[in-house]
């Protein structure tokens, strides 16, 4: 996966609203859930979503949005996109619809699934995400999938405010412009410049 995919998803993942859906009923069991996940004890996790009795007393859209963090965290894409699949026929209300749309923007933004990424994109258009976040995400889709280049300006100047994850972001979107615009030199060199903020070592291969 791409870094600015993951930074997208890390914040995402780190701003999770368990908070809201845990307040109604089975806040108990669905805190208890939410805790396994912080520890990564995903065998136990999975041993209460077997447990009939237990799950009984979360919320259904609940216990669905433990899951799919879960499965997000393990990287198991075939269960993940089983719980995408599954909320997108759900009656979600408005709250959970905007949620559920971030989450499957960045995840099929990292898997290079246009048809997906869309989807989720008009999601949160509809679900009245923040303008900075929307603004934000049809930049990252407009460069990636409709090769647009006029945003390398702005880019590079707001590069120069910007330090580490976030400037490291900014570099991967530049380094992308420059390959649509043909610029492969100039590509490698913000590829270069953003996995250095990033900490990362060595060449992409």
């Amino acid at each position: 996966m791409s870094p600015y995919v993951i930074l997208m998803l890390a914040v995402i993942i780190l701003t999770l609203a368990l908070s809201y859906y845990l307040s109604n009923r089975g806040k108990a069991n669905g805190e208890k859930l939410a805790a396994l996940l912080a520890k990564g004890d995903f065998k136990t996790f999975d041993a209460y979503c077997q447990d009939e009795k237990f799950v009984k007393q979360i919320q259904p859209f609940t216990l669905d949005y433990l899951k799919l963090n879960s499965y997000l965290l393990r990287s198991d894409k075939k269960k993940t996109e089983a719980v995408f699949e599954k909320l997108q026929k759900a009656n979600l209300n408005r709250d959970q619809r905007r949620d559920v749309a971030l989450k499957g923007f960045a995840y099929y933004l990292g898997l290079d699934d246009k048809q997906n990424t869309k989807y989720y994109l008009e999601e949160m258009e509809k679900t009245l995400v923040s303008e900075d976040i929307l603004n934000n995400s049809r930049m990252y889709y407009d460069i990636i999938y409709e090769k647009k280049t006029d945003m390398l300006d702005s880019l590079l100047e707001e590069c120069e405010q910007l330090e580490g994850e976030e400037r490291a972001g900014n570099e991967q979107l530049i380094a992308i412009i420059y390959k649509n615009l043909g610029d492969d030199k100039k590509a490698r060199e913000y590829e270069r410049r953003s996995r250095k903020d990033l900490g990362i070592k060595g060449e992409k291969k």
